[in-house]
């Protein structure tokens, strides 16, 4: 077994450069978080709607067609072999369809749970109090997601927000 390569990082170190990190937004708020906000707030809303009205429009015109197929087939109009490729086309394009249609909705529902994720930290720092002295456990657990370690000098701190912002640490 190897020792791991990278030397100990203090827990303190790390709780110093969350302090700064949460400080230096304090007073970067309006040029940081609020542009943020206002590009997540223009990033979905009117061209996925009509896209979404778009795709649940051409999902009910290809269920209709493949009722009328069934139907036709049903009543023998139509050879099976041209059934089962015409079935085979319809319901892959069905797929397609609701494929978009999910991917549209994911990334609505994201934009929405990044948009509270960057309001909730801008309530935060736009307090009159917010700037902090210590440590909070309470408030790194609502804002962080995750740290990524980049060096013995350096750690990132991935925000649920979906920001990710880099801090010196103090030795």
């Amino acid at each position: 077994i190897s020792a791991c390569s990278m030397k100990h990082i203090r827990e303190d170190a790390i709780q110093q450069a969350f302090i700064t990190m949460i400080n230096k937004l304090i007073f970067s708020r309006k040029w940081v978080l609020k542009p943020i906000i206002d590009n997540l707030k223009t990033a979905s809303p009117a061209n996925n709607r009509r896209r979404l009205k778009e795709l649940e429009t051409k999902l009910e015109e290809n269920a209709e067609r493949r009722c009328t197929l069934t139907n036709l087939a049903g009543k023998q109009y139509l050879d099976s072999s041209i059934f089962s490729s015409w079935q085979k086309e319809l319901t892959n394009y069905a797929v397609k369809l609701r494929d978009e249609r999910d991917k549209l909705l994911y990334f609505e529902q994201e934009v929405v749970a990044k948009i509270n994720e960057v309001a909730k930290l801008m309530r935060y720092v736009s307090k009159p109090d917010s700037e902090l002295d210590s440590f909070n456990e309470e408030l790194f657990d609502a804002f962080v997601d995750e740290l990524e370690v980049i060096s013995q000098t350096g750690i990132a701190f991935k925000l649920k927000c979906g920001l990710t912002l880099k801090e010196r640490l103090v030795r």
